[in-house]
């Protein structure tokens, strides 16, 4: 009997011991009886009594591990998601020792899940760096890559994207990411593949569409260009697609530049797609004149000539109203021969003859900047790099394989990837392409119309070579800046420079940009 006696008695001294050991560990004997009290509010629901509990004890002890994992258990019970992140710092903050029984991988990925769906982007982005010198999870990668996407990082971005689809090649939303990042990057051929892959599989969003015509425009193939954008216009409306209107503009664009507009496939397109635009679009009066002016042109050249000439004049009496002094231009027309006007262009020219100025309406619209489907705030990347070097050091492996294209690789592109990573220089010159004027017909030098800002027009020629530039080259270049009355240059060449051609070129305000320059700041 004695001995079951000294056996209880012993029992409960051990029992009181290590509760006294548990309450020292996590503070003081006041401190465990919160804590018991918190638990014991969390088990009856009562949740505003149990944080203003464990909010105290955090107070005196900010690391009660015990008290963390709590309230994170509380505030995820009642959907207090804006509040997580904060306790979970808090927890990957603790010494290694006090937080060795949790797994910190998973606490980082959570809490870079929820900073993600938070829209809080630059702590999102620390995490998933953070993640990856751990293997991190697909998911993971995937949303490091979007974030530097989004940031315009695309060899970064593309590497990554790159890595997720080797693990899961059918990962749809990263093969999207890549085909951005290949925009970014001006390879645009590349971002073609992939597209068509997506278009033929069925799995295509309606802007892909859209891309996947200015591609093939880009190559020249205007007859299956065409044939997406009729695609696009079935698919999109004007409520939700970023790219409509663009996309009318593009394609009134091609069949304005069609040599036959007057054949009756194109001609039902082109009435078509005017009147759309008229009806979809707030228009500016300019514009507005502009459209109703070519609807009549499409009328003009109707195969019905009796019946549509009527609705020609009617749209000339539109242009009338908002544009007066056109009613002499229509009584012209009127009385013309319809056999003198081959084309739509020829009509045009008789109106802006008579008018004496230069079209409003007709600019290829640029590339969209890959941004645009990201919308996510700027944040600085670099300095967020440096905080985290070990996930810096394993993206520099996964970037490794990566080769910066050099000006050889350059004069071997093809002509359309040759030029998309021309404009990505104007870019990054701070420069935007206003009007390009086509190439020589050597195919060897092209020609811009840029813009430097607060709408101040720059002539461009790119010579597609590495021969050096000489003095007869600059005053070719200086007597075409004339003649397009513009008052500053800029000259790019891949290769070298003359001495005298140089002191020329400052002398008539050209700015050359020589290969050597190029490689080292615009690829």
């Amino acid at each position: 009997m004695f001995n079951i006696i000294l056996i209880l008695v012993l029992s409960l001294l051990i029992f009181f011991a290590n509760s006294y050991l548990n309450a020292k560990k996590d503070g003081t004997l006041q401190t465990y009886t919160k804590y018991i009290e918190a638990k014991k509010l969390f088990e009856d629901n009562d949740f505003l009594a149990c944080e203003e509990k464990l909010i105290e004890i955090l107070q005196d002890f900010p690391n009660h591990l015990k008290a963390l994992l709590l309230l994170l258990s509380l505030y995820k019970l009642i959907d207090r998601k804006k509040a997580l992140p904060d306790v979970y710092v808090r927890i990957l903050e603790l010494p290694s020792s006090t937080k060795k029984d949790i797994d910190s991988k998973e606490f980082r990925r959570d809490l870079a899940d929820i900073c993600y769906e938070l829209n809080q982007f630059d702590d999102a982005f620390e995490h998933y760096l953070h993640l990856l010198s751990d293997e991190p999870d697909i998911e993971s990668l995937y949303r490091l890559a979007f974030l530097y996407a989004s940031q315009a990082k695309y060899d970064q971005a593309k590497g990554l994207y790159e890595t997720v689809l080797a693990k899961e090649s059918t990962h749809v939303e990263a093969t999207r990411g890549l085909i951005l990042c290949f925009l970014g990057l001006g390879n645009f051929s590349e971002a073609k593949d992939f597209l068509l892959d997506l278009v033929n599989d069925n799995d295509y969003k309606s802007y892909e569409l859209y891309l996947l015509a200015r591609s093939y425009d880009l190559e020249e193939n205007f007859e299956v260009s065409n044939k997406f954008f009729a695609k696009y216009f079935e698919e999109s409306s004007t409520d939700h697609n970023l790219f409509l209107r663009d996309a009318y503009d593009y394609v009134l664009q091609f069949l304005y530049d069609f040599d036959h507009i007057e054949t009756g496939y194109l001609h039902e397109q082109w009435v078509s797609y005017i009147r759309k635009y008229l009806e979809s679009f707030e228009c500016s009066f300019e514009i507005k004149q502009e459209l109703f002016w070519l609807l009549g042109w499409a009328y003009f050249f109707s195969d019905e000539k009796r019946s549509k000439i009527s609705k020609s004049i009617d749209m000339w009496n539109n242009v009338s109203q908002l544009d007066p002094e056109f009613k002499n231009v229509a009584t012209l027309l009127k009385k013309a021969k319809i056999s003198n006007f081959r084309t739509i262009k020829s009509l045009e020219s008789f109106y802006y003859d008579f008018k004496q100025e230069s079209r409003k309406f007709f600019l290829k619209p640029e590339l969209p900047d890959p941004r645009v489907f990201n919308k996510i705030p700027s944040f600085e990347v670099e300095q967020i790099e440096g905080k985290v070097k070990g996930g810096l050091s394993k993206l520099k492996g996964i970037l490794s394989d990566y080769v910066k294209p050099t000006l050889c690789d350059m004069l071997t592109m093809p002509f359309r990837d040759f030029e998309l990573k021309i404009r990505k220089s104007f870019s990054l010159m701070g420069l935007a392409v206003k009007s390009y004027l086509g190439k020589d017909p050597s195919g060897d030098v092209l020609r811009y119309i840029l813009d430097g800002g607060k709408n101040i027009p720059i002539f461009c020629q790119v010579y597609k070579n590495s021969s050096q530039i000489g003095d007869m080259e600059v005053k070719t270049f200086a007597s075409d800046m004339r003649d397009q009355k513009i008052g500053s240059g800029v000259l790019i060449t891949f290769g070298g420079l003359t001495m005298s051609a140089g002191s020329l070129a400052k002398e008539k305000k050209i700015q050359v940009i020589t290969g050597d320059v190029f490689e080292s700041l615009y690829l």
